[in-house]
């Protein structure tokens, strides 16, 4: 038998419990807060969705017997291989987008700082 923690020890391993249950606390909170919202629900949705297609094609093709039911199978796969194509290339322009907004937004600050530092005291100083 394991003789009982000394004070000390004890008071270290509830805290070490309280903090736990702290973080554990927090995480409920903002997965709670999460699926309180209709993005965070639709995308959960979106991504269950996809994982149970994905999964049920699996089993289907691990469980196929016939030449028809392969064929069906391929057009499903064909299917979702495409959607997943087009997502993809979606989510390549986007990035692309985002990181052109991006470099012009630097672009404009930099042009912004020249600016700043300009001396222009009468329309001759200006080469416009």
């Amino acid at each position: 038998m394991q003789d009982a923690p000394k004070g000390a020890e004890r008071i270290k391993a509830f805290q070490q419990y309280t903090e736990l249950r702290e973080d554990i606390r927090d995480e409920a909170k903002a997965l709670t807060k999460a699926a309180d919202s209709t993005q965070g629900f639709e995308a959960l949705q979106m991504s269950l969705s996809l994982s149970n297609q994905y999964q049920d094609l699996i089993n289907s093709l691990n469980s196929c017997e016939s030449a028809e039911e392969l064929e069906s199978l391929q057009q499903q796969v064909d299917s979702q291989t495409s959607v997943f194509k087009h997502r993809a290339k979606k989510l390549e322009q986007l990035l692309c987008s985002v990181s052109s907004t991006m470099q012009a937004r630097a672009d404009v600050s930099a042009v912004a700082e020249q600016l700043k530092h300009t001396n222009i005291q009468s329309e001759n100083d200006c080469d416009f």
